[in-house]
Parts: structure tokens; sequence; C-alpha cells
């Protein structure tokens, strides 16, 4: 038999952090092999959006704090940590819902595991083990 030793909420919530990022690149990156894409982007727009440095300062900011999230959820206290993973997990299925609409089937597919782990980080931070607190006048913790 083997041994299925149970893995820290934080090393949990850092790898779907890992998971989170490949799934918002590889949208990114199929984009541009659909018909038409390349040239809408060299145009400077993409899906009717004009294509502007604060467009893409967005996106940067998106991905560096999902990047530094990987080693947070690693570092934190518990209680800061549990407090910045539910709210940062809220803050990217907002982020991934503003974009969803018009988007072919792969996109939209992506979307929903973006979605799903995103809501696996809110209920890994939300479900964070409690601490038990040992005292001689309670025996059931003894």
């Amino acid at each position: 038999m083997l041994e299925n030793p149970k893995l820290d909420v934080k090393l949990k919530l850092s790898a779907l952090w890992i998971v989170l990022m490949l799934l918002y690149i590889y949208p990114d990156i199929l984009i541009l092999m659909q018909p038409g894409k390349m040239k809408e982007i060299l145009e400077g727009s993409l899906d009717g959006t004009r294509i502007t440095q604060g467009l893409l300062l967005g996106g940067a900011i998106a991905m560096a704090v999902s990047s530094f999230m990987v080693y947070l959820s690693l570092v934190l206290s518990p209680n800061i940590n549990r407090w910045v993973n539910m709210s940062l997990g809220v803050a990217y299925i907002g982020m991934v819902v503003a974009f969803l609409p018009g988007h072919w089937a792969y996109y939209l597919f992506n979307s929903c595991l973006e979605i799903l782990v995103s809501c696996l980080i809110i209920w890994h931070a939300w479900k964070w083990p409690k601490q038990e607190i040992h005292s001689p006048l309670n025996p059931k913790t003894n």
C-alpha cells in the first residue's frame, strides 16, 4: 500500500497559483493561431479593444500578482495568507468573467478552468485548518 501524505494547505495554494498562471498563458498563445488575429494585433487592437500601454500594464500586473502568490502562499502567516488568497481568488474570477463574452470555445473552456481553479484557491484558503488549543480544562483536546 502506498502512503498518501497529507499536503500542507500552503503547498496546495502555491500549486494552484502555478496552475492558474499556466491557464492564463495558454489562451494568449492559442489566440495567435486564430485566423485574422495576428493582423488585428499588428493593427493595434484585439476583439475591438485598443491595445494600449495601460491594457498591457494591467495584464503584466495580473500575471505578476499570480506569480508572486506562488511564493507568498508558502511564506505569509496563515491569517494574512488566508485573507489574501480568498481576496485575490475572488478578484481573479471577476477578471476572467469580464473577458468572457465573444470568444471561441477553447477560450471559454480555459476560462471555466480558470474560474474552477480560483474557486479551489478560495475553498482551500477558507477551509484552512484551525490550530487545536490544548487545555487541561478541556479533556477533548488532550
